[in-house]
């Protein structure tokens, strides 16, 4: 979905302007992270979401949505992230 990837590409490269790529094991404090696995934090609800994938793929709307279905979602997305909710519910409409 061409235009759904552009779509997520955009928003992640908005929100992360100007932020420096970091090691997704010193953002999470997960060893699990290989040294390669690389993010720019922002302010998340998950630092994963912003994994570098370069211009194939994001974790924005995967995530987004993982997190939008689970019981609390979409009350903490209303909360905590507003502008990604908009996001979201954007892509649903394939806007």
């Amino acid at each position: 979905m061409p235009k759904a990837l552009a779509r997520s590409l955009a928003f992640l490269q908005a929100r992360t302007q100007g932020e420096q790529l970091q090691s997704l094991r010193k953002l999470t404090g997960e060893p699990g992270y290989r040294d390669s696995e690389l993010a720019r934090p922002d302010k998340f609800f998950r630092e994963y979401i912003g994994k570098d994938y370069g211009s194939r793929s994001t974790e924005v709307t995967s995530m987004g949505y993982q997190w939008l279905t689970s019981s609390k979602g979409l009350d903490e997305l209303s909360l905590k992230d507003p502008e990604m909710l908009h996001f979201l519910l954007g892509q649903l409409a394939g806007q």
